[in-house]
């Protein structure tokens, strides 16, 4: 009975770490990568906390498509009021734009890594 229990005891440990996320993002910046002025580099900002998103052409513009995000495996999901945005977790510091839901304002970013920047 005992050894019936500690291989059940193991089995459910296993599939509970499976369904964990082992990528372990930060709160904050992730800017795409290429050629911008200073501020006006798209960006994405994460906050854990509240699962809160953003999403902006720069951050000396003062709009930004704001919403909440969820992770699942390595996919977020970040739903403003406007479209849906599907980023693939690359690795800890930076996401992929997969899919922005045809949402003009930010269709030319599809396929665009973002990364994370420390300082700002």
């Amino acid at each position: 009975m005992k050894k019936f229990m500690i291989i059940l005891l193991a089995l459910t440990l296993l599939f509970g770490l499976v369904g964990c996320n082992s990528i372990n993002l930060k709160s904050g910046y992730y800017y795409v990568g290429g050629e911008y002025e200073e501020f006006a580099t798209p960006y994405v900002e994460l906050n854990f906390d509240d699962n809160s998103f953003l999403f902006g052409e720069g951050t000396i513009l003062s709009y930004a498509e704001r919403g909440s995000f969820q992770i699942k495996g390595e996919w977020i999901t970040a739903t403003t009021q406007n479209t849906t945005f599907i980023f693939e977790i690359k690795d800890s510091s930076s996401i992929t734009l997969i899919d922005c839901g045809s949402y003009e304002p930010f269709v030319d970013y599809e396929g665009s890594e973002f990364a994370y920047h420390e300082n700002t």
